[in-house]
């Protein structure tokens, strides 16, 4: 009776065993990595004008990241490694009006975008008030658009006026000696547009 029940309890033992090893084997299937790129997306898109002309050379500017790209001869463009959230696009291109686009983005998606744009470039009006921190009077201080010619000072009260904009999108720069310079993201989307900052001490 005891040597059954050793024999028993043997098999009992070898069993368990057997049922253990495949978990421990190093050549079993594992289940796939997520790693922090399998998480990224992606944004794509294409580009076409309404009156037939190439989309080449459009630019897209992304917000969020401040990146700028331009479309290709065929109007295509891509955006990869994008964290989840939601984005907005300036597309512009001279001589045709500026679209605003946002979409959002899931982990480990592609958005698509189909984008037409129609003729009309439009000039815009961008105006505002830079003061100084602590000053009684804010005439001097230079204001630009970077990779522009644009550029003005402002007057005793900090106003200036930038007229003859085409639609798209701007980075604007205030500076004067003595005070930290501000830069700021401007859209011009064929509507005057106003801007107001403070330059403070270094």
């Amino acid at each position: 009776m005891n040597t059954n029940r050793r024999g028993a309890l043997t098999a009992l033992v070898v069993a368990m065993a057997l049922a253990v090893l495949p978990a421990c084997d190093p050549d079993a299937e594992q289940d796939p990595d997520t790693t922090p790129e399998t998480r990224k997306g992606r944004i794509t898109g294409n580009v076409s004008m309404s009156d037939g002309a190439s989309p080449a050379g459009a630019e897209i500017h992304l917000q969020e990241t401040d990146t700028r790209i331009t479309t290709t001869a065929q109007g295509t463009f891509a955006f990869e490694a994008l964290d989840v959230g939601t984005y907005t696009f300036v597309i512009s291109k001279a001589g045709y009006q500026s679209l605003r686009r946002s979409v959002d983005l899931e982990a480990g998606k592609t958005v698509s975008m189909g984008i037409e744009m129609d003729p009309g470039a439009a000039t815009n009006r961008l105006s505002g008030t830079i003061t100084l921190e602590g000053a009684s009077s804010h005439e001097g201080i230079t204001v630009s658009l970077e990779n522009t010619a644009f550029t003005t000072t402002t007057n005793a009260q900090g106003g200036f006026v930038l007229e003859g904009l085409e639609i798209g999108s701007y980075t604007l720069l205030a500076t004067k000696e003595g005070y930290a310079s501000e830069e700021t993201y401007v859209g011009m989307l064929g509507s005057p547009r106003t801007v107001n900052l403070t330059l403070g001490r270094p």
